[in-house]
């Protein structure tokens, strides 16, 4: 019986318990709290400056393309002094390795080019909202592409999504004025989950084939991957993120570097040469809405489930909605702010559940 079980295991005092699992010390849970505060304001102050960016859409009055060059040459050149300064080697060893980092340059440069594209088509609260269909993409495409079991419940956000996109792109009784940009902020988010789930990929096969992988975040705002191939080197003892973090903000130099190369023609095709003005915008934009961004989001993730990143990464088009409204004048209409409130619903259930399963 359970009662006799239980009367005849042998009884434990306190001091035994004590001695086996001694209390921490006064400051030691405090300590630790505070740790992980300060890793979600570094999450959300990433998110936040990652919302920022959408604003320059509006700024800057060159074209898309131009508007990303500038992004990603400046984020590649701070990426680049952070990553030296770790002593770690900026570009991949192999063929192989390359060709990876050509593709994911080139969908990270057509993700921005189409991504701004929908700003200056409309407006930037559209745009976020379009864009924030990409968890329910990756959701997805993760069965296809990576060989997985197909999840029902990624059904429920898919269609919640499509709803509100359809009523982003045609409210009630208008007509589909918002389509072009529809179109152009949901292949924003649409290739961006395919970036995200090639990362994981390449993450999968170096940790199969690859000794002596990192494990690393994605560096895309992507919580959850954890190895970058081709990388083998160790980050010095001592330095701010560790071997980690470094492997993450290398995937993200190469990322950065190569959609710079492929977006060059820009310099010769802009029919409006930035100036001095412009030049400071894109230099924001890079440093800071980019490169810190990712260094402060990567930072946070040391401390903070994946879960919760995820759906702090949900805040983001709320945050550049918030910034449109206080510094462009920008006032999204009914039809919009119903829309795009289904899409963020449907976006943080699909990123639940993704992180549930991770």
């Amino acid at each position: 019986m359970r009662g006799d079980t239980r009367d005849a295991s042998p009884r434990r005092s306190t001091a035994d318990v004590q001695a086996q699992h001694p209390a921490r010390p006064p400051g030691a849970q405090d300590s630790n709290s505070e740790l992980k505060n300060e890793s979600l304001l570094q999450i959300h102050s990433a998110v936040l400056l990652f919302g920022l960016a959408g604003l320059f859409g509006k700024l800057l009055p060159q074209g898309p393309a131009l508007i990303v060059l500038g992004r990603v040459a400046f984020a590649a050149a701070f990426l680049a002094f952070l990553l030296r300064r770790r002593g770690l080697p900026l570009l991949p060893e192999g063929g192989r390795e390359l060709g990876w980092m050509s593709l994911q340059g080139l969908l990270l440069a057509f993700h921005w080019v189409v991504f701004f594209h929908a700003i200056q088509l409309s407006s930037v609260a559209l745009g976020l909202c379009c864009f924030a269909t990409f968890p329910v993409f990756a959701a997805l495409l993760e069965p296809v592409l990576l060989r997985e079991r197909f999840r029902p419940a990624a059904l429920p956000p898919a269609l919640a999504a499509f709803c509100g996109v359809i009523l982003v792109a045609r409210p009630p009784g208008g007509e589909l004025g918002n389509l072009p940009a529809v179109l152009s902020g949901v292949l924003a988010g649409a290739s961006f989950a395919l970036l995200s789930v090639l990362n994981r990929k390449l993450v999968r096969r170096s940790e199969r084939g690859t000794p002596g992988v990192l494990p690393a975040g994605s560096g895309v705002r992507q919580p959850g991957d954890r190895g970058l191939p081709g990388d083998t080197a160790r980050a010095k003892p001592g330095t701010a993120f560790g071997a980690s973090s470094s492997a993450a903000l290398s995937l993200s130099f190469r990322q950065d570097l190569a959609a710079s190369l492929f977006l060059l023609p820009a310099l010769w095709l802009e029919p409006v040469p930035p100036g001095w003005r412009d030049l400071g915008l894109l230099i924001l934009l890079g440093v800071f809405c980019t490169a810190l961004a990712h260094s402060l989001f990567i930072a946070g993730l040391r401390r903070v489930q994946a879960r919760r990143a995820a759906l702090i990464v949900c805040l983001e088009p709320l945050y550049g909605i918030l910034f449109a409204a206080l510094l462009l004048g920008e006032r999204p209409g009914a039809p919009l702010a119903a829309g795009g409130i289904l899409i963020l619903a449907a976006a943080a259930w699909a990123s639940w559940n993704r992180s549930e399963t991770a």
